[in-house]
Formats: C-alpha cells, structure tokens, sequence
C-alpha cells in the first residue's frame, strides 16, 4: 500500500515518522530506525480513518509497542524492544512530502500538538473530547490552536516558536473554528495528536 506521511522526521535511513496507509483513508503506521538493527514498522491490523470524515487521531509509542488512537478507539501494535532511535537532520514535517519523496496526507488540519512520553487513553480521550471526559495530561510540550485565521505563519502557544505553511494555503472557518486547506499544505514541525479532515499536503516542510 501507498504510505502517506501524517509526520516525519526521517530520509530512509534514520529516523522516524507516523504515515497513513492511503492518501485520505485507512490503516495507520509508525516506523522507526533504531540504533542498532534494522527498521521497524508497526502496522494498526484494524483501525482505520474514514475519508471526508473529521478525526482527532494520535498516537504514543514507549520504545517496544505503538498505541494508535482514532476518535474514540484505540490498538496497541507489539514490537520489539530497541535501544534508541538514530536522529534524523532533516526538518520535521507534518502532512508534508518528506526527504524520500513520500507524499502527505489529504484533507483539512484544525489542531497539532506534541505530549513528551507515553500518553493514555484517559489523556487522549480528555483531548478528544475538549476537557469533558478523561484526564488532563500534563507533558504537553507542543500546541499550535490554528487559530490565526489568516497568512501563513502559526504560533506554538505552549513553546512560543512559529512555523510556516507553504504551498499557499487557505482559511476556512466552521463553528468558529479556523483551518487551513488548500491544493498543498506544509507544516515544519510535527505533532502527535492532529484533529482534522481532509487535510491537503503534498510540499516540502518550509
């Protein structure tokens, strides 16, 4: 199957990334090269995304098994135990192309964010839900709201850093809620949870 980068950080050798099995539906996949030994490639074998649907989808890895959430299921996915991760140079990039040509996810993005270590059900489910249920997690250490509403540039409220879309992109707004979409969309910098549809990105990260 075709792999679709929801992120990465990674240029074939080295690295990381979380991608789809489809450019806007199906299966989810975490890869990893580790220090020592070759790739691994952990496969969701059910849970899927649905195309022109709206998805809070995520995922927490602990060195051995991946647990993919999508809304309000979850798979946890056994590997096998590596030592650490080899570090990639190049840019990390969300729904993005990435360094070996791999195209980005299609559809809209509304929410990105990084939670440093492991993240539960009861954590994700608090993020999917906005607060109404499960527990707060408190190792965010990445947010961008996408709340800008209009150029280019959006702010990580949790860091203070910017990052740049590419591939000019546009705002739509739904319930108050602002978006970006567009032919191509960019992201330098990657989250773990995104709440999105329809999310079009198919540049390279700026």
């Amino acid at each position: 199957a075709a792999k679709y980068v929801i992120f990465d950080q990674s240029d074939g050798s080295v690295g990381w990334g979380f991608r789809l099995l489809n450019g806007t539906s199906g299966r989810l996949e975490f890869f990893v090269f580790p220090t020592t030994g070759s790739v691994q490639v952990l496969t969701a074998a059910t849970l899927a995304i649905t195309e022109n649907q709206a998805h809070v989808i995520g995922f927490s890895y602990d060195g051995t098994d991946a647990t993919f959430f999508v809304d309000d299921e979850t798979e946890v996915v056994s590997g096998t135990l590596i030592d650490s991760i080899k570090a990639a140079s190049t840019k990390m990039s969300l729904f993005a192309q990435n360094d070996t040509a791999t195209l980005g996810v299609v559809g809209n993005l509304w929410d990105a964010r990084i939670f440093e270590g492991e993240l539960s059900q009861e954590n994700f489910n608090w993020i999917r839900t906005q607060g109404i249920s499960g527990t707060e997690p408190s190792n965010m250490v990445r947010h961008w709201p996408i709340s800008e509403e209009a150029g280019v540039k959006i702010q990580d409220v949790v860091a203070g850093d910017v990052a740049t879309f590419i591939n000019d992109p546009t705002w739509d707004f739904t319930a108050n809620d602002s978006f970006f979409h567009g032919e191509t969309v960019g992201y330098s910098a990657v989250p773990i949870f995104v709440d999105g549809v329809e999310l079009t990105a198919n540049g390279n990260t700026n």
